[in-house]
């Protein structure tokens, strides 16, 4: 369920070494704002991810910014970057839109294409405008699309633009489809609707992120050296 590619998380752990501030955001939809948790800082993916990350940046320190709305696609990330996105100078961000993108599709002539294209330009502007900043694509899942083994139409589409582009991708949907498939528990276990987790889901969610920070962790051990 993990995807490193490119630079990985060099950069963020060369700051944290350098014992830098850094800011990381949190870009996406409801599930990426923790509807769903008890205590969305606390239980949420996003913040039980932004909790590693504040524990584990050693001589650095890490400001978590919730930059999440519900409801909202890649058309509406693509035109809040300038405005709302860039001026955070995020060095780590996180990017999840491919559940919204498929419950968009269809309005406002909002299809396939026009997905792809809008993910698309978030990360070609992301990495003009931050050539340092790194970026993870988290691709989730919900009731209807549940498949241990492959990735809905929109979720695909964001990941051939992370394989073009050199980006991360964690499939955090699969692990979880996976979990139910060798669990026999219902979706209603890790979910009280059809899309937002509970704290059990979110947890699942978290699961292969936190995984890939490990690594990315131990690899960059004594890095301290930026690129973009």
């Amino acid at each position: 369920y993990i995807n490193d590619r490119g630079n990985g998380l060099a950069n963020t752990f060369a700051k944290l070494n350098n014992g830098e501030k850094i800011n990381v955001l949190y870009m996406g939809g409801s599930v990426t704002n923790g509807t769903g948790a008890s205590e969305r800082e606390l239980t949420s993916w996003r913040g039980i991810i932004g909790n590693w990350l504040a524990h584990n940046a050693g001589k650095g320190k890490v400001n978590n910014v919730n930059a999440a709305y519900g409801d909202t696609c890649s058309l509406f990330g693509a035109y809040r970057l300038n405005a709302e996105i860039l001026p955070e100078e995020p060095d780590l961000i996180f990017v999840e839109f491919g559940i919204n993108d498929m419950y968009n599709s269809g309005k406002r002539g909002y299809n396939l294409k026009d997905s792809t294209a809008q993910f698309e330009t978030i990360i070609r502007n992301l990495r003009k405008a931050l050539p340092d900043c790194d970026i993870v694509t988290v691709l989730i899942t919900e009731r209807g699309t549940l498949n241990p083994n492959g990735l809905q139409a929109y979720a695909q589409a964001h990941e051939n633009i992370c394989i073009a582009y050199n980006v991360p991708s964690i499939h955090a949907g699969r692990a979880l489809a996976k979990e139910i498939a060798l669990t026999g528990k219902a979706w209603s276990d890790y979910s009280g609707d059809s899309a937002h987790p509970n704290d059990l889901g979110y947890s699942i969610y978290a699961g292969p992120i936190k995984t890939y920070l490990d690594a990315e962790l131990k690899a960059n051990g004594e890095n301290t050296a930026v690129t973009n």
